[in-house]
């Protein structure tokens, strides 16, 4: 995909597993004062060519449409939600790039130096101690295992 088209902006088209059961929402100007608010439905993919809009199956008309809003309601496949664990670890690293790699006009800078090598050692001393599988795939800069084995106490 990302070679052909581009990194792909989960933020502009939205995905979900195919299949999923959803309410599909009915705009007032399309529906009668006292008509339920939304039909049943199944989310079939993202619609490319539209900003956050859906391609779904309407069980009432048995047809595709192109929608904007819906609920969700997932039974075989469960919605991904990050432990504490990855939210923490994000953070984290969040916190490491924007100190390795600050902004010209950064609020970093206010900082003094002990603030900031004091949270470049936490952010490492977590890092370094967890195993993130995603670090070498999105080219982190983060240290390696290598590089915290090497920084951790080794007196030569």
């Amino acid at each position: 995909w990302a070679q052909i088209n581009g990194a792909y902006d989960f933020n502009r088209t939205p995905i979900a597993p195919p299949g999923t059961r959803i309410l599909i929402h009915e705009k007032p100007t399309t529906r009668d004062s006292w008509a339920p608010h939304a039909v049943d439905g199944w989310y079939l993919g993202p619609a490319p060519h539209s900003y956050r809009c859906y391609t779904v199956w309407v069980w009432e008309t048995n047809a595709e449409r192109i929608c904007d809003t819906i609920s969700w309601f997932p039974t075989h496949v469960k919605m991904p939600v990050p432990t504490t664990d990855d939210l923490i670890l994000a953070s984290l690293l969040d916190i490491q790039d924007a100190l390795n790699n600050p902004a010209p006009a950064s609020p970093v800078s206010v900082f003094k130096d002990t603030h900031k090598s004091e949270l470049t050692q936490i952010a490492e001393i977590h890092v370094c101690s967890t195993d993130h599988p995603n670090r070498s795939a999105n080219n982190d800069t983060s240290p390696t295992q290598g590089d915290c084995a090497s920084s951790e106490g080794d007196p030569g």
